[in-house]
């Protein structure tokens, strides 16, 4: 196991990669550290695509999962929906060739009571994007503020909106880097 340390106390972004190399679980700090690190700009591109790479390979515990989920949602604003009477779902897509059930179930929940706000980003190369899809239909508008877009969840039960910048800026950067590296 690896035992490079970095001058401060939490451990050096070197340590961190071979850590999971070797198969190591992240503890709640160092996953913390490591989102820190990317949204801070610390941490170079060429050690977080090394640490997307071994974390690709090695996979992640469901507690590595549910805290790094946390720490990326926290890594920027988050709409409090509190006052959204119904109950909330979100559905996340895995990827593959077209999202199909998106367009459907967001409605769809909304008829049954259930409230879905879905924020999208931008195509995968030869995918068009579900905000893409809706831009096509005249006056459907998907680019609205954030206070704009609870307000539709709160009216409709279902909101279809553009990805903000502010949304989780640390999943925007380690998307595209991942896009770049193939993970």
């Amino acid at each position: 196991m690896p035992t490079a340390k970095s001058s401060k106390d939490s451990p050096s972004f070197t340590y961190l990669i071979e850590k999971k190399r070797d198969g190591g679980e992240f503890t709640d700090e160092e996953i913390r550290s490591i989102v820190d690190a990317i949204l801070d700009e610390e941490m170079p591109e060429f050690q977080q695509a090394a640490w997307v790479m071994t974390t690709f390979f090695q996979g992640m515990s469901a507690q590595e999962i549910a805290y790094f989920a946390e720490e990326m949602m926290l890594s920027g604003e988050v709409i409090e929906m509190m006052d959204v009477s119904r109950p909330k779902i979100e559905k996340y897509s895995t990827g593959g060739v077209g999202d199909k059930t998106t367009l459907v179930l967001g409605p769809l929940s909304a008829a049954a009571g259930v409230a879905m706000p879905l924020m999208n980003g931008d195509d995968e190369e030869f995918l068009s994007s579900n905000s893409e899809k809706l831009k096509a239909i005249p006056k459907v508008k998907t680019a609205m503020g954030l206070e704009e877009f609870s307000a539709q969840v709160r009216k409709l039960g279902c909101a279809f909106a553009d990805l903000h910048e502010e949304i989780s800026p640390v999943e925007s950067i380690l998307y595209e880097l991942r896009k770049k590296i193939g993970a």
